[in-house]
């Protein structure tokens, strides 16, 4: 299905530069976006919780993954800016 939309300038450049940043054109991007955006979360998680129910991890290892995973992300990104 193909649609039109009328955004501000505002708008497209900064869903131009975050396509860009996910190495994405931005009609992909955007698609992902409203895709993502209607599909229930359940569904988006399930290959997730599958993934950890067959991993054996216990819910502990996995919120001290997660937790460690989340600094390493919130580094990263403090790291970009500050060049």
């Amino acid at each position: 299905m193909t649609i039109s939309l009328e955004l501000s300038p505002q708008t497209q450049k900064r869903l131009e530069a975050l396509a860009s940043q996910n190495g994405q054109p931005l009609e992909a991007y955007v698609s992902a976006l409203i895709e993502n955006t209607v599909t229930p979360i359940d569904t988006l998680l399930e290959p997730f919780w599958e993934g950890f129910a067959e991993s054996g991890m216990s819910e502990e290892e996995l919120t001290n993954l997660m937790d460690e995973e989340l600094k390493a992300v919130r580094a990263s990104r403090r790291a970009k800016r500050l060049r």
